[in-house]
């Protein structure tokens, strides 16, 4: 606790002394789950914290740098005494916008997502360069990521990502755009292999519907892949979020994802989808990214190991008053190709739930599931038995 304190008040005492301008913001937040996982034989509990602070030195006029401090997330009862819990930097870079392009750029360790957080949602190293003012109603964005070098003990020699974003807000109502991303890598034999994925999207508000969809093509190419023979990789992804405002009667949605998977009966000419790092959120809790992913050991992923899946998922909100807001959501999985069950049947899922704000920084959700897992995780000739989860989060926001 020393160290720590001694840590932040020179990183403050530093930054005053920068920055012209000196901001500080943060968050703690507790997450506490009773749950049975799948083909568990008893329910478990899990219980974990994390907080961070942000700091923002406005060195000059439009220079800033950005630094984020994050412990967490540490497991309650995991030998979490005071001197074995670490302190590591979450985000550091620097931001700059030129006065006479309009152009950003932020270099160091920072977050990027694309539209729907399908293939790429994490804290990368990466030099990111937007303008909004090169052609009026456009904005453009060029990156450059790297996830992995040799030198620094990865498995792979290199590993890059490229990326090249567009989007326009055309009306009020109205918006496109497309992520690209380029991914290329070098096994330690010199092998390259590259992914290619082109993701365009449009957003409308028609009345009431809000509609957000969005198709997603993978081409991958890669050498000595299948037995020694070069492979290729043809995969796509179709998402839609469709809401509807019904204004005192709630809120509902509908949720729909479907990714290409393989057979595996042509090695060298695939269908698969491929993800880098993603946090795609269908809105269920087992079947999903929910409120605690810690819960299903943050299996979610939208290629489902090759496989494909289709996920369809309503969800409703109604909000009782301006603190109060109760949510629903039922929905199901299933698996585009067999897995070694020669099963695709993914299961079903029924959550409740409830938003309370104590104060405007300071709130609980609470969130009840029961899914019911198909024959895909059955293990032998026995099917799944029913799972539950009853979650929480405390989280606290300034």
């Amino acid at each position: 606790m020393k160290k720590l304190t001694l840590v932040m008040l020179l990183i403050g005492l530093v930054m005053s002394l920068m920055a012209t301008n000196f901001t500080m913001s943060g968050d703690f937040r507790t997450r506490m789950s009773y749950f049975k996982a799948i083909n568990a034989d008893d329910a478990s509990n899990f219980t974990d914290s994390r907080a961070q602070l942000s700091f923002n030195a406005e060195v000059e006029k439009g220079l800033n740098f950005i630094y984020t401090l994050r412990t967490g997330d540490f497991v309650w009862g995991n030998n979490t005494f005071a001197n074995n819990v670490d302190v590591k930097t979450h985000h550091a870079y620097v931001k700059w916008l030129c006065p006479l392009t309009g152009m950003e750029a932020k270099a160091g360790y920072q977050a990027w997502y694309d539209h729907k957080s399908l293939v790429l949602d994490d804290d990368v190293a990466a030099l990111i360069v937007t303008n909004k003012d090169l052609v009026p109603g456009f904005n453009f964005q060029l990156g450059y990521v790297n996830l992995a070098e040799s030198s620094n003990g990865s498995a792979v020699k290199d590993n890059t990502v490229y990326m090249f974003n567009v989007d326009q807000a055309i009306s009020e109502d109205m918006g496109w755009g497309f992520n690209t991303l380029i991914k290329s890598t070098k096994d330690v034999a010199d092998n390259g292999m590259m992914d290619i994925w082109f993701m365009p999207f449009m957003t409308a508000k028609l009345g009431m519907l809000n509609l957000d969809l969005m198709g997603a093509y993978n081409y991958g190419s890669y050498e000595k892949f299948a037995a020694g023979k070069d492979a290729t990789n043809g995969g796509f992804a179709v998402v839609c979020d469709l809401n509807a405002n019904l204004e005192t009667a709630g809120n509902a949605g509908l949720n729909v994802l479907f990714t290409s998977g393989d057979d595996g009966t042509d090695p060298e000419s695939m269908t698969q989808f491929h993800t880098i790092s993603n946090y795609y959120m269908n809105g269920l809790e087992y079947f999903g990214t929910g409120v605690h992913d810690g819960v299903n050991g943050g299996w979610f992923d939208a290629s489902n190991n090759g496989l494909g899946m289709m996920s369809i998922v309503g969800k409703y909100s109604y909000p009782m008053n301006d603190r109060t807001e109760l949510k629903l959501a039922a929905g199901m999985l299933n698996s585009v190709e067999k897995n070694g069950n020669g099963e695709t049947a993914m299961g079903t899922e029924v959550d409740l739930g409830m938003n309370y704000k104590f104060y405007d920084a300071y709130s609980i959700k609470l969130v009840g599931a029961y899914a019911m897992p198909g024959d895909f995780f059955k293990v032998g000739a026995d099917s799944p038995d029913a799972v539950y989860e009853l979650s929480s989060v405390l989280s606290l926001e300034f």
